[in-house]
């Protein structure tokens, strides 16, 4: 504030160095008053912004956990089936083996069969594992698709607690200013009496 903007009345009252000793105390009391509430204004939101990034963090770890486990099933459970498949088509070769030693005869028509029979079963295991690709596609994406939102909530909630802390600040930056004004014209009335006297 500067020594021009105080009433001609009460500068004349005061004398020059009485206002300039006003409007230093008005200048320091507001920097004072500034710095507390900008300091209390980031310390809430340091505090939030901690709260709300160690939450995502727990549930990002917690989603990628639970992933995992369940691509390790898939795989542990992929690995089973393709053991079984390896025992059941060792087991078919050494009877068709055997076949073929008892019955030479019958050996063309026997082999034409067991390869259509093994095509047939490496078509089905491909089509069970593209739509087991296909599935585990999918819940990636919804996974994904979840996270997503549950980000956008968050920031929603964020910049909606933001807004309420903007006007709270305002709120009581007006309510200490009210204040000042009351002081001030208490402080300016007890001088106009003294000077009265």
């Amino acid at each position: 504030m500067e020594a021009g903007k105080v009433p001609e009345g009460l500068r004349e009252r005061l004398g020059d160095s009485g206002t300039l000793a006003l409007v230093e105390l008005l200048d320091s009391t507001g920097r004072t008053w500034s710095e507390d509430v900008l300091t209390i204004a980031a310390d809430r939101f340091g505090r939030r912004l901690g709260e709300e990034s160690g939450a995502l963090r727990l549930e990002m770890a917690t989603g990628f956990a639970g992933l995992r486990q369940e691509m390790s099933q898939m795989q542990a459970g992929l690995q089973s089936e393709m053991g079984r498949m390896q025992v059941d088509t060792a087991a078919g070769f050494a009877a068709v083996r055997q076949e073929m030693g008892q019955m030479r005869a019958g050996l063309q028509s026997e082999m034409g069969r067991m390869q259509a029979d093994t095509a047939a079963g490496f078509a089905a295991v491909r089509q069970e594992m593209g739509q087991m690709r296909a599935d585990l596609h999918d819940e990636i994406g919804q996974l994904r698709t979840e996270l997503h939102v549950h980000l956008a909530e968050l920031r929603a909630d964020f910049r909606e607690e933001l807004a309420t802390a903007r006007v709270d600040l305002i709120k009581w930056s007006f309510v200490f200013w009210i204040g000042q004004l009351v002081a001030l014209s208490s402080v300016m009335a007890l001088m106009l009496r003294a000077a009265g006297r």
